[in-house]
């Protein structure tokens, strides 16, 4: 299997990689980077899922000809959530009419963070919306395979006591009510080495991914790549996770997007197994 993040917060120097990732792209053809996840997954068969779009078409459009994709070239788009910087990217594939996986409340109200100054909206844009009536889309929250060897982990119970979707809010009707980001999914992937998990960005917990995961699968965690929203997070709940990552015998980790500063530095100083991916990162897994 091959991953290829193709939107992250930040791009990477195609002259430094380690062991397990290689850095794509060129002086002259570069990835641009914005605030947002996608990232490509292909099967030992050469079939491509895509898992979330990014913000904007203009980025996602730049990087995949980078690698030389277009959105035809895709069996599945999987959207682990409804918020603009994993589903901005979406119309191209809509309208090439590759099939659109997630969760049925993924695309339902209007959504909005509190955590900055004031309330944001970050719903889904318009132009997103407005295609979805064109779109093959396949909604469910239960786990379905998306092509031999990818599946989706389905809706993912909330059990930790220290992982919380906080600082978020959805419209519902008329009125606005607190947002626990009961759609995120993440994604599997079955590998000689035990499981691969793909997070969008872990409203749902980090912790509470892999520990659904492994219940669910009965499978050996190997990787968790993605978004581990801690950006902001205090030091406890930080090494809470990491403790908990550890004791549920993750091998490898390459956390991306929403984790944030903090977090990144004590997995990177503490956790054995840490990999950088950002956009323009490809990674072969056996």
């Amino acid at each position: 299997m091959r991953l290829i993040t193709l939107v992250e917060n930040a791009t990477g120097s195609p002259n430094v990689q380690s062991r397990m990732v290689k850095k794509l792209g060129t002086p002259s053809k570069g990835f641009w980077a914005e605030q947002g996840f996608s990232m490509m997954v292909e099967n030992e068969t050469g079939q491509k899922v895509l898992v979330d779009t990014g913000a904007t078409e203009a980025v996602i459009s730049n990087n995949l000809k980078v690698v030389g994709l277009e959105p035809k070239d895709f069996s599945a788009v999987f959207i682990t959530h409804g918020h603009y910087d994993h589903v901005g990217g979406l119309v191209p594939f809509i309208d090439a009419g590759v099939p659109i996986y997630t969760h049925p409340r993924t695309f339902q109200g209007k959504r909005y963070s509190t955590g900055g100054e004031s309330k944001t909206d970050i719903s889904a844009p318009p132009q997103v919306m407005a295609a979805l009536a064109r779109a093959k889309l396949n909604l469910t929250s239960a786990s379905v395979e998306l092509v031999p060897g990818i599946r989706t982990s389905g809706e993912i119970p909330r059990t930790t006591d220290f992982e919380h979707a906080l600082n978020f809010l959805r419209d519902e009707g008329d009125r606005t009510v607190e947002d626990t980001i009961i759609e995120e999914q993440a994604v599997y992937l079955v590998t000689k080495r035990g499981l691969v998990i793909i997070t969008g960005c872990s409203h749902a917990g980090i912790v509470n991914i892999v520990t659904h995961a492994k219940k669910s699968t009965g499978s050996k965690v190997h990787l968790v790549i993605g978004g581990f929203h801690l950006g902001g997070a205090s030091q406890d709940r930080i090494r809470k996770t990491m403790d908990q990552l550890k004791n549920l015998g993750v091998d490898r980790i390459a956390p991306l997007h929403c984790t944030g500063f903090e977090a990144m530095k004590n997995f990177s100083d503490r956790f054995v197994g840490f990999e950088l991916m950002p956009a323009g990162s490809e990674m072969e897994l056996y």
